[in-house]
């Protein structure tokens, strides 16, 4: 909106916004993949651009770091550049059932942008994919008894079935995120 007038601004020419494109290409095509992220970020935080994932995912980072506590103190690890779970999981390499709920956890929790995440879900995604975890509530303990813990649970259901809702914790996102930048868990030890 024009502020003075109250009337929409017109869009700029297709060409304008080609050129702007190109310069930005240009500029992002020598950067690193951490640097590049948060370039995109910063530019994003700045011209009030709220950015979407395909899928309609939101990317880490998309809304303000005050609504996620998770974003505290977390490395800035960049998360763009996987569109899909099998992406993701491919880079991590997971070699144990533990791994495999880490990496379903961050693709739910930081690249889907969800606060908290449920174990039928991680359940879900990792049969899609293939790699199903039997009895996910078994590799839980492990997961949250380090110090510091990898997990935090939130929630547990009623009853020996209940759903449980769990959390990585800043530790967790850390460790998951340095182990995608290292080309997966088994670089990372």
């Amino acid at each position: 909106m024009d502020d003075q007038t109250g009337k929409p601004t017109p869009e700029p020419p297709v060409e304008a916004e080609l050129a702007a494109m190109s310069v930005v290409a240009n500029a992002l095509e020598t950067l690193t993949d951490p640097v590049r992220a948060r370039v995109i970020h910063w530019a994003a935080e700045r011209y009030g651009v709220g950015m979407k994932r395909s899928g309609g995912q939101s990317p880490r980072r998309s809304r303000g770091a005050e609504e996620r506590d998770v974003d505290d103190d977390v490395e800035d690890l960049p998360v763009t550049g996987y569109d899909t779970f099998a992406e993701l999981f491919d880079r991590l390499s997971p070699r144990n059932d533990g791994e495999r709920v880490l990496a379903a956890m961050y693709w739910l929790q930081v690249v889907g942008d969800q606060a908290t995440v449920q174990s039928l879900d991680m359940t879900k995604i990792l049969t899609d994919l293939g790699h199903r975890v039997d009895r996910i509530r078994d590799v839980l303990p492990g997961l949250q008894s380090g110090k510091p813990a990898l997990v935090l649970q939130v929630r547990h259901g009623a009853g020996p079935q209940g759903r449980r809702v769990v959390k990585l914790s800043k530790a967790g996102v850390n460790a998951v995120g340095a182990a995608l930048a290292a080309g997966g868990f088994e670089n990372f030890e």
